[in-house]
């Protein structure tokens, strides 16, 4: 993980983009056929893991960062040749994927719910405060 001195993870999500970008084009032209199943699946297993690996730690919160991540998926998803002229929200609805920022906000709310229910080995109030009902 690359972290600046400012603590700002810009240049991590940087880096695991290009190398997205490069599994990706290694795809391309290992490809001829690019169907909605096939090629979901190959990016799925391959380039999104990339772009999720230790997420929880460097989850980004500026909004370049984000960007930059869900160029890669958007890229995939344009190569899929099945799919016309639809637009990036109706290519996920299609495939059934996720953007990869709503993928983060859901592994974010699972922590949470694990974490206050005890399914976490974390003691809940160092985290939360609750507020009691009178």
């Amino acid at each position: 993980m690359l972290v600046a001195e400012s603590c700002s993870f810009s240049e991590h999500v940087n880096s695991i983009a290009r190398k997205a970008h490069a599994v990706l084009s290694q795809l391309k032209r290992a490809t001829t056929l690019r169907d909605g199943k096939t090629f979901t699946k190959l990016y799925t297993s391959y380039v999104r893991p990339l772009l999720e690996s230790a997420a929880p730690v460097w989850n980004p919160y500026k909004r370049e960062d984000v960007q930059t991540l869900e160029k890669v998926q958007r890229r995939a998803l344009r190569m899929i040749s099945d799919l016309g002229s639809s637009t990036y929200e109706e290519r996920l609805k299609k495939l059934g994927l996720q953007s990869l920022e709503d993928r983060r906000r859901r592994g974010d709310a699972i922590e949470a719910y694990k974490t206050i229910n005890g399914i976490n080995d974390v003691d809940v109030y160092d985290w939360f405060n609750f507020v009691q009902d009178t």
